[in-house]
């Protein structure tokens, strides 16, 4: 009986000890599948910068080169010059203000019961990336009814959007469509409130 029992006992440790190093190597591979991820959405938010950047950059160096013919060609038109270079300062700011959009809505870290709209964050993140999409021939399509107040962590939600809307991205991207189109739609059932994204 005695050696029985020590077998049994030593199954047992084994078993622990493959258990934990299970689920120590589980746990290594969610590190790297999470931080894959973040790369994969810092890359996203740069292509989705330089998205909202491109045209009024364009726009920056037409005025700016238009002022430096008028220069070199001694036209002096003070009123267009002033009136470039408010334009310049104002789209600067444009500028600055979407990197702190971008910065402030993926960098959100909340608990994970903080209540937040979701219409407003589908709103929001729409706005951020919706030029790249229009760039392929994609149009969002955002039916919104009422506003949902949700209690959890808004970056996360932000991030399972990221991954659905690029997801439906890529497909169209890979196959010829020639109405492009993503609808998004929020509504209730009697317990729950659901989130339709069609492609």
């Amino acid at each position: 009986m005695k050696k029985l029992f020590d077998k049994s006992n030593l199954e047992i440790l084994s078993l622990f000890e493959e258990i934990e190093t299970q689920s120590y190597e589980n746990r290594e591979k969610d590190k790297l599948l999470f931080s894959q991820s973040k790369m994969l959405a810092l890359g996203d938010l740069l292509h989705n910068i330089s998205h909202h950047w491109r045209q009024p950059l364009n726009v920056i160096s037409n005025i700016a080169g238009s002022l430096i013919v008028n220069k070199e060609l001694d036209i002096k038109d003070d009123e267009k010059e002033k009136k470039g270079l408010n334009s310049i300062s104002e789209i600067t700011q444009d500028l600055s203000q979407t990197i702190e959009d971008f910065v402030s809505f993926f960098k959100n870290k909340q608990d994970e019961n903080t209540p937040f709209s979701v219409t407003e964050t589908i709103c929001k993140y729409i706005h951020l990336i919706e030029p790249s999409f229009t760039e392929v021939g994609i149009c969002l399509v955002f039916e919104k009814n009422n506003d949902y107040i949700l209690h959890g962590d808004q970056q996360v939600f932000s991030q399972v959007l990221l991954n659905v809307l690029n997801n439906s991205k890529e497909a169209f991207e890979e196959k010829e469509s020639k109405n492009k189109q993503i609808k998004i739609q929020i509504f209730e059932d009697e317990n729950n409130t659901i989130l339709s994204i069609q492609d």
